[in-house]
């Protein structure tokens, strides 16, 4: 028993021994980060870091967040350095990787002390200069600089129209640099007239007053925006938000953690992209490479990255973005998911097609035995596409991954029941086992396979064939095996096949050959028929006897040109039958020529597509006639609009500038042009239910009593009862608007109270081009009111009648609206 205790603790020293041994050759790594961890760019640094140290069983890792940002003051970096010698007083750490500028001057403080001259890798650090480093020979890293001229070429790209581009910072020290930078890159821009204004020295309620009168021919470049000028601090997002609220023009950034807040995206600086860099140069130290041999990187590296969102809110053209950007917010297409397995599939295919050219030119020797089977070969060249010959691949593991359908009817399974099988899954063993020995030799010797065989199909059926096979390559090695398989089991009765196969064709396509002078030489039964003439009124006659005199002449010439440059013609031909019937084909016409360049005959293979020709005319005058519905349906509307104007003794004109004004105000709201002009046709019949009301009350001159006001409150729902029921989108519309345009945003208007959105967008269009319209027109019970009049009337029933959006619109765009009011003046 002693004996077995003492081999128990000889074990367990030697197990502890191990371990520790272990830990210590566990190399120990600190990250310091200047910032808190809740802040993206610190965050996506980590997770930089992190690509490249993935394996946390192999390092021992030290974490630690300064929280710099908030705290700034002397006395919390006392407090820190006092912390950090508790904690690592007994550590001596193998490298420290520091993110940030604050990090960065606190290792320089303190590395040689605190840190024992631990090497340093530092990453995020703005705008590094050589004299920073030096005295620190253990120091490497990765410049942080935002490339702004690169940034300024992206927008004018992309926004070719700029006038001007703010550029948005703060009054920090690295706002400060960006300033700086600014107006020494924008003095290269001078010949482009266009103007840099730059915007720093703000509060956030200022920054935000600016950014809403920005013009529509700008664009903001947002750096950052920490602190404002009373000396608050702001969350990283806070402000970006604050501006894309505020703003109806794009916005591009520096930095990538403004990504998903509000820009389009730029040439980015990427705190993860950082982190991965550093944690790229921190590997080779960690790789025995000493500190000092590996240069500082200072091309920060930055990438393009687009937020897909953004980029189509603002309609920006794909076409002109930088290959190779990286976007958020997009679902990745079947060819971004799987490109390399298209290219390796259309490279196999290439291949395949090759090859079985050349089987079918080898085919083609081996029949020229005779002078007449040459020519009726050459002829069936031009049918290659429908001969069904099987094909198939296989990976090296002579397991197949792919075929035709012609293989599949061969083999009598379904696709499903190959793929990634073997022979052995497909046919018996004595035939698979052939197949898998010549597939071996095949990969060995790399040379063209052919040879015959024969398989039992699963219906009992015994098959004579012949293989052919060749290897194909990806990336200069063997991929796999391709092959073909001909059935020659009725090869002796070759002429018989041939002629049932040409009686076929002779019977259901139209063709016919002609000699070198054009003159037929052969017309098939299909020809003969939809001509209406008998094969000896044809031969020995050109085309010209189904001449109809409705083709130019130029296709004739166009014609003859083509096929005498021995080339392909295809187009349509209208011809005549011998009982005087019009008839269209599609026709193809090849010159032929034996394999010495000997003309042999001109072959035309032709489709009737009479019968497509009626229906295609058919289509289009059924579609000038719904043109014409649709007209007619508009010109009733914009009628009935004026009869109920008419009624009330205001003109057309003002169907005709309400219809205009809540076209206009749809298309600035964002509607899409079909909806505004859905909108601008059913507009004018805001008022139709008024022709319900009584004259006495309509036209009224002076104030309705209680119970006149009463009744003619009712048109709206007058107007929607008789438009309601309709299917058409116009008229469903109308309904919409003659039952809401009285409603007004606060709630207080009519027929049923409804306040803000609850009021449909239609309603709350037409409400503002119908009131903008009355007020500026004379009425039976009041004068035309001025414009400045009407103006203060807009701004301050801004939430009360009207939507404010709307009326924030109107005002952006006024001239628009004036000019609509100029063009449609009362007559």
């Amino acid at each position: 028993m002693y004996r077995n205790f003492k081999q128990f603790c000889i074990f367990i020293i030697l197990v502890l021994f191990t371990t520790n041994t272990l830990a210590k050759d566990k190399p120990k790594i600190l990250i310091l980060h200047s910032y808190h961890q809740s802040y993206k760019w610190t965050s996506d640094i980590n997770n930089g870091i992190h690509s490249i140290f993935n394996d946390l069983t192999k390092i021992d890792l030290y974490v630690e967040y300064m929280d710099t940002k908030k705290y700034i003051d002397e006395s919390y970096y006392n407090i820190l350095t006092e912390i950090y010698k508790k904690k690592y007083s007994n550590i001596k750490f193998d490298l420290i990787i520091s993110s940030d500028d604050n990090a960065f001057n606190f290792l320089k403080k303190h590395n040689f002390t605190l840190f024992k001259n631990s090497p340093v890798v530092f990453c995020g650090t703005n705008y590094l200069k050589e004299e920073s480093l030096k005295g620190f020979p253990n120091f490497t890293g990765v410049n942080e600089k935002a490339d702004l001229e690169e940034n300024y070429n992206l927008i004018l790209k992309l926004h070719p129209n700029t006038k001007k581009i703010y550029t948005i910072t703060d009054t920090t020290k690295t706002g400060q640099l960006i300033k700086n930078e600014v107006k020494t890159v924008t003095k290269k821009y001078k010949d482009k007239k266009i103007e840099f204004p730059i915007i720093d020295d703000v509060t956030f309620p200022e920054l935000i007053k600016k950014v809403q009168k920005f013009q529509k021919d700008s664009v903001i470049l947002f750096t950052f925006f920490f602190r404002t000028k009373d000396n608050k601090f702001l969350e990283y997002y806070k402000a970006i938000e604050g501006v894309d609220k505020n703003s109806n023009i794009p916005i591009y950034g520096l930095w990538d953690f403004t990504l998903n807040h509000g820009i389009i995206g730029g040439y980015l600086t990427s705190g993860y992209f950082q982190g991965q860099a550093a944690g790229k140069i921190a590997s080779k130290i960690l790789d025995g490479r000493d500190v000092k041999s590996i240069p500082i990187l200072e091309k920060s590296p930055n990438e393009y990255i687009f937020d897909y969102k953004q980029i189509k809110k603002y309609k920006v053209d794909e076409s002109n973005i930088p290959f190779g950007s990286i976007f958020i917010n997009k679902k990745d297409s079947l060819m971004d998911l799987y490109f390399k397995e298209i290219v390796a599939l259309t490279i196999i295919f290439i291949l395949m097609i090759l090859f079985i050219i050349t089987l079918l030119i080898n085919i083609t020797k081996r029949k020229l035995a005779e002078k007449r089977i040459n020519k009726q070969l050459v002829f069936q060249q031009n049918l290659i596409d429908n001969v069904n010959t099987p094909i198939y691949y296989k990976n090296i593991n002579r397991e197949y991954i792919g075929c035709n359908k012609a293989f599949l009817e061969l083999m009598q399974v379904e696709k499903n029941d190959i793929l990634n099988k073997t022979a052995y899954n497909l046919i018996d063993n004595d035939s698979a086992k052939i197949f898998y020995e010549k597939d071996s030799e095949l990969l060995r010797s790399r040379e063209v396979q052919e040879y015959d065989g024969n398989l039992t199909l699963k219906d009992g059926t015994r098959k004579d064939l012949i293989y052919y096979k060749n290897v194909f390559f990806e990336d200069g090695e063997i991929a796999g095996i391709v092959g073909a398989i001909f059935d020659i089991t009725e090869r002796n009765s070759l002429n018989y096949e041939l002629n049932r196969l040409l009686s076929s064709f002779d019977k259901n396509v139209i063709a016919s050959k002609t000699d070198i002078n054009g003159k037929l030489i052969y017309v098939s039964e299909a020809f003969i028929k939809v001509s209406g003439y008998r094969e000896k009124e044809l031969l020995g006659k050109t085309h010209n006897v189904l001449k109809s005199g409705i083709n130019n002449d130029s296709l004739y010439e166009d014609l003859w040109q083509t096929i005498c440059e021995k080339k392909i013609w295809l187009g349509e031909i209208v011809n005549k039958k011998k009982n005087g019937e019009i008839y269209t084909l599609h026709t193809i016409i090849t010159p032929e020529y034996d394999k010495n360049g000997e003309f042999l005959n001109y072959t035309a293979i032709s489709q009737d597509i009479t019968a497509q020709k009626l229906i295609q005319k058919a289509n289009q005058e059924i579609e000038l006639l719904n043109e014409d519905i649709t007209s007619t349906q508009k010109e009733i509307i914009f009628r009935l609009g004026a009869i109920a104007e008419a009624r009330s003794k205001e003109t057309g004109m003002h169907v005709k500038r309400v219809a205009e004004y809540s076209k206009l105000l749809a298309l600035y709201y964002g509607l899409s042009k079909n909806e505004s002009e859905i909108v601008k046709m059913a507009s004018p019949m805001h008022d139709i239910g008024k022709i319900a009301i009584p004259d006495a009350i309509l036209n009224k001159p002076g104030p309705f009593t209680k119970d006149e006001f009463e009744v003619m409150k009712t048109h709206s729902k007058i107007g929607y009862d008789m438009l309601k029921d309709s299917n058409k989108k116009i008229l469903k519309a109308a309904a919409i608007i003659a039952y809401e345009h009285q409603e007004k945003y606060d709630g207080s208007g009519y027929p049923r109270g409804l306040k803000g959105e609850e009021i449909h967008i239609y309603g709350r269009i037409t409400a503002i081009a119908d009131v903008f319209d009355a007020l500026g027109s004379s009425r039976v019970y009041k004068k035309a009111w001025k414009d400045k009049e009407i103006f203060e009337f807009f701004r301050e029933e801004a939430g009360k009648h009207f939507d404010p959006i709307l009326i924030n619109l109107f005002f952006k765009n006024l001239n628009e609206f004036l000019k609509i009011r100029d063009n449609f003046k009362d007559i």
